[in-house]
């Protein structure tokens, strides 16, 4: 268990230009927001990849605040069409009364060939399946600046092994440092993501949601990824802001 909750609980912020996007929306987000500066009414998008409560079950708070504190800021939430539709029916049973604003939107993404992203204009979405307890998704976007992918959480998944074919960043959870005795085909180790980013050619890999988020931990994760990755590693804590050419990337 980490010894800060939030740590464990995924959220990444992209910005570029306008957008300021919110790449899932665990139960501390609004904890973890202002812990980096920023409050609820900053995103101008949120990407959803699974229905699991760590990276989801902040929505419904983050909607609260977006209605009652900034209302005329347009809000695009985004998913799958099946996990926007999860997060629809969670908002609705958690806030039966709560008067929904028409700057707050709902749009279901293609998982075929992708698209442009709602009122992000030149950035592009492409999502691929993972491999999970549940149906999720990782979703890459590119940009004028840079590429950037997300893996969400994942075992090994040759679909996400294509979709990073390229990118300048990979973020990629890694919950475990070393195999577990018992094996798990739900969550990614260390190693096999760094082979993944040696194959997919991708030009920095960032390793988070991982089971030991403390600093002293983050160096066995660093030891075990470099023997097969040569770029740049990343181990991020909670705070942390990365440029990746144009875009910039901060863990909440």
């Amino acid at each position: 268990m980490a010894s800060h909750p939030a740590d464990n609980h995924t959220a990444l912020v992209m910005q570029h230009a306008g957008l300021t996007l919110l790449l899932d929306c665990g139960p501390t987000i609004m904890r973890q927001l202002e812990r980096v500066g920023m409050s609820a009414g900053d995103p101008t998008h949120v990407y959803l990849s699974h229905q699991h409560g760590d990276h989801l079950l902040g929505l419904p708070m983050l909607l609260l605040n977006r209605v009652l504190f900034w209302s005329d800021r347009p809000l695009y939430v985004v998913a799958e069409r099946r996990v926007l539709a999860f997060a629809q029916q969670l908002v609705q049973t958690v806030y039966p009364d709560l008067p929904m604003s028409p700057t707050i939107q709902y749009v279901a993404l293609e998982t075929n060939g992708g698209g442009d992203l709602p009122l992000a204009p030149g950035v592009r979405y492409t999502l691929a399946a993972g491999r999970h307890s549940v149906p999720t998704w990782a979703v890459r976007f590119d940009l004028a600046g840079g590429s950037m992918v997300y893996s969400s959480d994942t075992g090994r998944s040759e679909e996400i092994a294509q979709l990073a074919v390229g990118a300048d960043l990979l973020v990629h959870e890694a919950y475990f440092a070393r195999q577990p005795e018992k094996s798990f085909d739900t969550h990614s180790v260390a190693a096999d993501v760094a082979m993944l980013a040696a194959r997919a050619g991708v030009k920095t890999l960032a390793l988070v949601h991982r089971q030991e988020p403390d600093v002293v931990a983050a160096l066995s994760y660093h030891a075990a990824a470099a023997h097969y990755f040569d770029g740049e590693i990343l181990v991020p804590q909670a705070g942390d802001t990365y440029q990746v050419q144009e875009a910039v990337t901060e863990i909440c």
